[in-house]
């Protein structure tokens, strides 16, 4: 907005020109001469000033502009999850949704599970390894039939002797009773 080209001050204009031609200035008028020489002269540095500080100022901007995207992109993402995540908690639209979609993936692996279940009993090498487990179960649940068996025995056995013992001690003692009342 100031001159581009240095002005020099009235003062140096005046004493340059010739003797003739200089008028005496008053010292208002001397005064406003400088103070308008002043003001353009500080218009013009400002200007500079002005430019120089824009383009630190662009600088800066460029510079923390690119934090700042980080930043809010950041933050935004965060608020963006919480947001998410709380709709999909509350909603009783996705809910369905998902409890729907959970029904059908188990009834798709249920279905999944029954056709290879069926696909192994059917197959010939599996049925030999199965009926040879089960042999081995078989064989297994027997021996500790026999020995639950061989324990129940035992347990009957000492009961029997425990009941034979019993009537033994009772026939005595009414043969004894009976031998006492015979003898009175």
């Amino acid at each position: 907005s100031g001159p581009a080209q240095t002005h020099l001050p009235v003062a140096t204009a005046v004493a340059a020109e010739p003797a003739a031609v200089a008028e005496p200035v008053s010292t208002a008028q001397l005064s406003r001469e400088l103070d308008r020489e002043l003001k353009a002269r500080v218009d013009h540095w400002l200007q500079k000033g002005d430019d120089a500080l824009a383009e630190m100022v662009k600088k800066e901007v460029k510079s923390i502009s690119v934090h700042l995207d980080d930043v809010v992109a950041k933050a935004v993402e965060q608020q963006v999850r919480k947001q998410v995540k709380s709709y999909i908690q509350d909603s009783p639209e996705v809910n369905l949704v998902l409890k729907r979609h959970l029904y059908d993936v188990e009834s798709q692996l249920n279905e999944l599970v029954h056709k290879v279940l069926a696909r192994i009993v059917e197959e010939d090498k599996y049925r030999m390894i199965n009926a040879a487990l089960l042999d081995s179960l078989d064989r297994k649940v027997e021996a500790r039939l026999d020995k639950l068996q061989g324990r129940l025995d035992a347990v009957t056995s000492l009961e029997r002797r425990q009941q034979a013992t019993q009537l033994l001690l009772l026939g005595v003692g009414a043969v004894a009773v009976f031998g006492l009342v015979k003898s009175k």
